[in-house]
């Protein structure tokens, strides 16, 4: 005979009305500093969802494409992850690709694939803090990342050559506050290595953010 204390959980799966809370995120950084050079600004559109009665589980799809300084080519990124927090700690992982082509117009066509594609894998761990004023939360952890890099392919050539990237490691603080039904915030982070193409010098930098509910 099944146990009788398992009927309510069964019940509360099959509701339909589960808390479930999606919304879409736009960032613009306010100022990015990287071997004293300033960056070229990165816009980024970010959708995902939050299940709240489940253990704080939530996920996420971003793509983005930043415009190239001056003879650099642009890229795009694609990235998929999924979250969760028990108490104050929280936790996320995800995969994702960075593609762009260093290669000219007029010497793609000796190229069975002129583009380079950057595989990857991120882990992360924090903790939050809730604050008194403006319903806001104070935030800080530490991202690391392993990427994968697979470069243009000539045609004729068997397969295309890959190569591990070094990994990255990054810490921020993050503040996040409300005001009505949207959220903002501001963040600082350092590190290691540049978020989307993973490469090994430091840098600093601070984003805004506004996430508005649909």
């Amino acid at each position: 005979m099944a146990d009788s204390t398992t009927d309510p959980i069964k019940n509360t799966l099959a509701d339909h009305d589960l808390p479930v809370s999606r919304y879409l995120i736009i960032n613009a950084p306010l100022s990015s500093r990287y071997e004293d050079v300033g960056q070229p600004s990165f816009d980024e559109i970010r959708a995902g969802f939050g299940v709240e009665d489940i253990g704080g589980i939530g996920g996420y799809f971003t793509r983005g494409k930043q415009v190239p300084l001056p003879g650099k080519p642009s890229f795009t990124i694609e990235e998929l992850g999924l979250s969760g927090n028990l108490g104050p700690f929280y936790g996320s992982a995800g995969i994702g690709e960075t593609t762009f082509s260093p290669v000219p117009s007029e010497y793609r066509q000796y190229f069975e694939d002129p583009d380079v594609d950057i595989g990857l894998k991120k882990w992360g761990l924090g903790a939050k803090i809730p604050l008194p004023f403006l319903k806001s939360t104070l935030m800080g952890g530490v991202e690391g990342t392993e990427r994968e890099i697979g470069l243009p392919q000539l045609k004729g050539q068997p397969e295309r050559r890959t190569r591990n990237l070094p990994r990255t490691k990054n810490e921020y603080l993050k503040w996040i506050g409300e005001l009505g039904p949207v959220d903002f915030g501001l963040e600082y982070r350092q590190g290691t290595g540049r978020e989307h193409l993973g490469t090994q010098e430091p840098f600093k930098e601070i984003k805004g953010n506004i996430r508005i509910p649909f």
